[in-house]
């Protein structure tokens, strides 16, 4: 009976009109207790720091009000430096994404931390506390969250090609449940139910902290939809040119690559090329692969024999290196390769590739 009840805040008849009587349900949340060690922690800047009873019964709340809102906007800029903003609604778009508070240097590290907002709220207190001077009243913005947990039997990313797999804190995890700071908020994401592990009730009996929609159950899992829009994109590709506030956390996604992807690309400008490469076949320069066509052209007339293709032309093969063969795959290059006319000679060849090279 010590612990402060959820049943006791204002609202507590449009509750019980909402969702019945809590003689059923699980309210026993350390509501209270976890809401004013966050607005402690806002007060002397710490967040980590675990404060005594004492302290809490210093930190009182204006007229004992608690305000809550239905909405909550958030402002950010995106990938490509535009401003956009996301609306947060309990009901309906709950899901969120902030930093990782935690400093991971193991392989496992992962820069974002998921939840599911239940409320919004608003307060205004005063600390009578020794340790504060300024005694005067406050105003804090603050979310109630159910946080999600990863999950670490399942590995993702772009390596494995694989979604996050994230779902809800057990209710006896004292990190089932918290308060954060609306700033924290990155933005709003989409999660797909994963459908192959069914729904539970064993995560939490029925609460005011799910919907009446959701019938007291769970998914048991969620996929993170990195795919939703660009922008979310980004945030899980890492690079981002307008992320620059989470650039620095979340730099560990750039080492994050796919096994095709792991060579990094180099252009010919940026790399001076040695002689003793070029000649040793490892490179092959737009120049020394028109000589070898003007080469090939010879070898065909003296042989008298040709190479058909499906569209009725002579054309010789060009043989290209890996980077410059992926390239076209990914741009769509294909079906534009250069064609030297078998019907001219080799110096009106010379004098098209030379006007080719001047036109660039």
């Amino acid at each position: 009976m010590s612990t402060y009840k959820l049943h006791a805040l204002g609202d507590y008849v449009v509750s019980i009109w909402r969702y019945g009587t809590t003689d059923n349900y699980s309210t026993q949340v350390d509501f209270l207790p976890k809401l004013k060690n966050h607005i402690l922690g806002c007060l002397f800047g710490n967040n980590n720091k675990e404060f005594t009873q004492a302290q809490r019964n210093g930190l009182v709340f204006i007229h004992n009000r608690i305000y809550r809102h239905k909405v909550l906007r958030i402002n950010y800029t995106t990938y490509d430096l535009r401003w956009e903003q996301d609306s947060i609604n309990p009901r309906t778009h709950a899901n969120i994404m902030v930093l990782s508070h935690k400093d991971d240097s193991n392989d496992n590290a992962y820069p974002y931390w998921y939840a599911r907002v239940i409320g919004v709220f608003h307060v205004k207190v005063r600390y009578r506390g020794s340790e504060m001077q300024d005694q005067a009243p406050k105003h804090f913005d603050v979310l109630w969250v159910r946080w999600f947990t990863r999950h670490m039997h399942i590995k993702s990313g772009w390596a494995v090609r694989r979604l996050p797999c994230i779902g809800f804190f057990p209710q006896d995890e004292p990190e089932g449940f918290g308060f954060i700071n609306p700033n924290d908020v990155i933005q709003g994401i989409h999660l797909i139910p994963a459908f192959c592990y069914g729904c539970t009730t064993t995560l939490l009996p029925p609460s005011i902290a799910r919907n009446k929609s959701e019938n007291n159950e769970d998914w048991g899992w969620y996929f993170v939809n990195i795919f939703v829009d660009r922008d979310i994109f980004m945030r899980h590709r890492g690079g981002g040119v307008g992320h620059k506030s989470t650039r620095e956390t979340t730099h560990c996604l750039l080492d994050d690559h796919e096994t095709l992807d792991k060579q990094p690309l180099v252009f010919e400008r940026d790399h001076n090329l040695s002689e003793a490469t070029k000649e040793s076949g490892e490179y092959v320069s737009m120049d020394k692969s028109s000589s070898a066509e003007e080469e090939s052209d010879k070898e065909t007339d003296e042989d008298g024999s040709e190479m058909e293709v499906e569209d009725g032309h002579n054309e010789e093969l060009v043989m290209v290196d890996d980077e410059l063969e992926d390239e076209m795959d990914e741009f769509g290059y294909r079906g534009l390769d250069q064609v030297l006319d078998s019907d001219d000679s080799g110096d009106s060849g010379d004098e098209d590739v030379n006007d080719v090279e001047d036109a660039f």
